[in-house]
């Protein structure tokens, strides 16, 4: 093919190029299903490929022990099992929680704060843990998780973030405790305060509104200090 001053090929127009990618799109999802079929049978020849059942990531910050990603949702009180609090420890260096030999050893090094009981007010800084999902078949690069903290009377203010990559749902590294940032103690934040997080990456992006009754990229937790 030509390009310059005596290239006079006709561009495709916008209508064209939008028919060729739908061909393209409608091309792929029948060798899918294809495929699908031979591994199957013909139980799945007619089925819509669900979220977590194609071929991509997704993301989930639990907001109830066993959730599984299924929304909309009514919010516990408890709020997300994943987002986690604890006493800031200068000793403990790791900022991603992999495998259960790390968790055993996060654990036992890092108290975790419980939500609704009384905190020791000689707290100076706490760190903020998310534990972030991939359940789909697919792995997740570039994971992007962000938290906030919103205090009474007060706008929501950034924790901080951090990028990671998940393996897809039958990998060991599917599922990460990913330290975000920290907040100060107890002591500078009665009565309680509100935690958002949420994770997403470019194959599976969250809503623009962080609603975690609404979308599994997002969850909340609320602690309560006395």
């Amino acid at each position: 093919m030509k390009f310059g001053p005596d290239d006079h090929s006709t561009l495709d127009n916008k209508e064209l190029i939008i028919d060729k990618a739908q061909k393209l799109k409608d091309d792929l999802l029948s060798q899918y299903r294809k495929l699908e079929k031979m591994r199957h049978g013909d139980v799945h020849e007619h089925t819509p490929v669900s979220r977590a059942d194609g071929l991509w990531p997704f993301l989930l910050i639990r907001s109830f022990p066993g959730d599984v990603g299924a929304r909309p949702i009514q919010l516990s009180a408890q709020g997300s099992p994943d987002i986690i609090l604890t006493a800031f420890n200068p000793n403990y260096k790791e900022t991603m929680v992999r495998s259960l030999d790390e968790m055993k050893d996060f654990m036992s090094q890092n108290p975790v704060m419980p939500k609704q009981k009384s905190w020791p007010h000689f707290i100076d800084r706490l760190n903020v843990w998310v534990h972030v999902w991939n359940l789909g078949r697919a792995p997740a690069h570039g994971v992007r998780i962000r938290a906030w903290v919103t205090l009474p009377s007060s706008l929501q203010t950034f924790i901080g973030g951090r990028e990671f990559d998940l393996g897809d749902r039958t990998n060991s590294t599917s599922h990460m405790l990913i330290k975000v940032g920290s907040i100060p103690g107890s002591a500078s934040l009665v009565p309680s305060i509100n935690i958002h997080a949420t994770a997403e990456c470019m194959s599976d992006v969250a809503a623009a509104v962080r609603d975690p009754g609404q979308d599994r990229h997002t969850a909340t937790a609320t602690y309560t200090f006395s």
